[in-house]
């Protein structure tokens, strides 16, 4: 189970001991799994494994020599206690971790801001060499259209000539 704000470990139930100790044995082990799923943590782990030992130690006074549910109580609590606290301190470098992260980004990131004003530089200068293009091509295509419709119009006198020049004597139709 990893440890994060929505599952953080419950509550133990003080009214019966030896469930609440093994529900205490579980978080403990869920809390040490987590922790070195992060990195290794030295204070944290040494810390979950000195109350591990702490929780197997009180088991075994609660199994061997039954102790006042008063007294049973208290050191519960203190032990629940002890487990949200590492929790919570797992959460803070979990936290302090991504922080340090987000740094290492946004540091990173200014130097890539000069690489993308110069991309973004040279993009505008392609969209304008490329409206040039564009401007330079259907001129162009108009001269084509011009050139080709004065092309027609001079064969359609060239055929006109040839055709008066086969009736002869200069007739027009």
């Amino acid at each position: 189970m990893l440890v994060t704000p929505g599952n953080i470990p419950s509550p133990v139930n003080f009214n019966e001991p030896h469930n609440s100790l093994l529900d205490l044995n579980q978080q403990i082990h869920s809390l040490l799994i987590d922790s070195f799923q992060e990195s290794p943590r030295d204070s944290i782990q040494t810390r979950i494994l000195k109350l591990q030992s702490e929780i197997n130690e009180f088991s075994i006074a609660a199994i061997n020599e039954p102790a006042q549910p008063i007294n049973l109580h208290t050191k519960m609590q203190s032990l629940q206690q002890k487990i949200d606290q590492i929790s919570t301190d797992i959460l803070l470098t979990k936290i302090d971790s991504v922080n340090n992260e987000l740094q290492q980004l946004l540091t990173s990131s200014f130097g890539l801001s000069k690489d993308i004003q110069d991309l973004q530089t040279n993009l505008i200068n392609l969209q304008v060499k490329t409206a040039e293009m564009r401007y330079l091509l259907e001129i162009d295509i108009t001269n084509h259209k011009l050139v080709k419709k004065q092309l027609n119009i001079c064969q359609q006198k060239i055929h006109s000539l040839q055709f008066s020049t086969l009736l002869g004597d200069g007739q027009k139709f």
